[in-house]
């Protein structure tokens, strides 16, 4: 019997983004990028829904904030429902 999951979804935390590197940015876009080509190559092609608790940015900046939502729109599909809380 063949596994098929009815709901696919990733969560994240803590990912720190920093205005003064881009090493978060771009270890979090790989592997976003690297969870839908799995995702793809699976008899359930979809991701459901993001998470991202904890820290999403490190000083809590306005730029760094920008940064992630830029990075969001970039690399997460429209029909990925997301979801973000602070701690």
């Amino acid at each position: 019997m063949t596994f098929i999951p009815k709901l696919r979804f990733i969560v994240v935390s803590d990912i720190h983004y920093k205005m003064e590197t881009d090493l978060e940015k771009d270890r979090f876009e790989k592997g976003m990028h690297f969870a839908y080509e799995y995702a793809a190559s699976t008899p359930y092609p979809k991701i459901d829904a993001f998470f991202a608790v904890g820290d999403f940015v490190n000083r809590g900046s306005e730029e760094e904030m920008r940064k992630f939502k830029e990075s969001l729109d970039r690399v997460i599909k429209p029909e990925t429902k997301i979801t973000l809380t602070i701690a």
